[in-house]
C-alpha cells in the first residue's frame, strides 16, 4: 500500500528468530556467540548497549537469574520441544554445554569496550517474572528463592563495581575493557545493541524478547547512533563521576529488590 509513500525507505533487516527457534537454551547463547566471535576481529571495536533491562551479558555471571531468564523466555516464547515445564534449576546446572558457551560468551563480551544508558527500573521486568512464578507456585523451593534474591543483591553490586572502576572484568588475555555508564529517568521503550569499527557496523534491535532483528544498513545505523547520542547527551555519567547521582541509582534497585515477598 505504501510502496510510492513520499517518505518510505527500504531497510533490510535480518531476524534469525523469524527463521527458527532454538533446540536447546544453548542453541539461543551459541547463536550470540556467532556474531561477537566475528565482532572480535574486527578492528577498534566499540559497543554501544541502550538497556530496557539489564543487558544479558551482566547476567552471565549469575547462574540463577540467567537461568530464571531462559525459563522465562522459553515459556513465553520459544516452546521448546522436550524442556520440562517445570522450574529446575538442575537442567542449568547439570548442562555442561551450556555453562561452556555462557561463559565464551562473557570472555567474548570483556574483550570490546563499550558504553552503556541504563535506567533506575531495568530490574523491574526480572523481580516482576521472579514475582509472577512465585506466587502461581512454579518456583516453589526455599532454596531456589534464597540464590534468586541472593543473586539479585550480588548483581547490584556487581553493576555498581563497574561504575566505581570503569572497567569491566579481566579477559582471558588479562586485558581490562572500558565499561562507560549513563543512568537516565527516561523510559526509552527502545532497546538497541549497536556495535561500530574501523570494518564493519553492526545494529541489534530488539522485537520480540529476547530476539532482535540486525542490520548493516549504514542509514539506520546512523540514525540509531543519533538516537544514542541525544539520550546519551541528557542522561547523566555516573562511571568514576556523579557519586551524587551514583549513590541515588544503586539506593533506588536496592529498595525495589529488599521489597521482593
Amino acid at each position: 500500500m505504501y510502496n510510492n509513500a513520499k517518505h518510505n525507505a527500504f531497510t533490510p533487516f535480518f531476524a534469525d528468530g523469524l527463521k527458527y527457534k532454538p533446540r536447546n537454551y544453548g542453541d539461543y547463547i551459541d547463536n550470540i556467540i556467532l556474531y561477537y566471535s566475528k565482532i572480535k576481529q574486527l578492528k577498534d571495536v566499540k559497543g554501544y548497549f541502550l538497556a530496557n533491562e539489564v543487558p544479558l551479558f551482566h547476567l552471565l555471571s549469575f547462574p540463577y537469574l540467567m537461568y530464571l531468564k531462559l525459563y522465562i523466555w522459553n515459556k513465553t516464547n520459544w516452546q521448546i520441544e522436550g524442556i520440562s515445564n517445570n522450574f529446575d534449576y538442575n537442567q542449568f546446572a547439570n548442562d555442561f554445554n551450556l555453562k561452556k558457551s555462557i561463559s565464551l560468551l562473557k570472555e567474548l563480551y570483556f574483550s570490546f569496550p563499550d558504553i552503556e544508558v541504563w535506567n533506575p527500573n531495568m530490574l523491574d521486568n526480572t523481580i516482576s517474572q521472579f514475582e509472577y512464578l512465585t506466587d502461581i507456585g512454579i518456583i516453589n523451593s526455599p532454596d531456589d528463592t534464597f540464590n534468586i534474591k541472593k543473586e539479585f543483591k550480588n548483581l547490584v553490586d556487581y553493576l555498581e563495581e563497574l561504575t566505581l572502576i570503569g572497567s569491566k572484568p579481566t579477559n582471558s588475555k588479562q586485558e581490562s575493557k572500558e565499561c562507560n555508564v549513563y543512568v537516565t529517568d527516561l523510559n526509552i521503550g527502545s532497546e538497541v545493541i549497536l556495535v561500530r569499527s574501523e570494518n564493519l557496523d553492526l545494529l541489534f534491535q530488539q522485537i520480540d524478547v529476547p530476539n532482535y532483528m540486525r542490520t548493516t544498513d549504514p542509514r539506520m545505523i546512523d540514525n540509531q547512533f543519533r538516537f544514542f547520542e541525544n539520550i546519551r547527551k541528557i542522561s547523566t555519567h555516573i562511571t568514576m563521576t556523579g557519586e551524587k547521582e551514583r549513590f541515588k541509582f544503586f539506593k533506588k534497585l536496592r529498595e525495589r529488590i529488599n521489597a521482593i515477598s
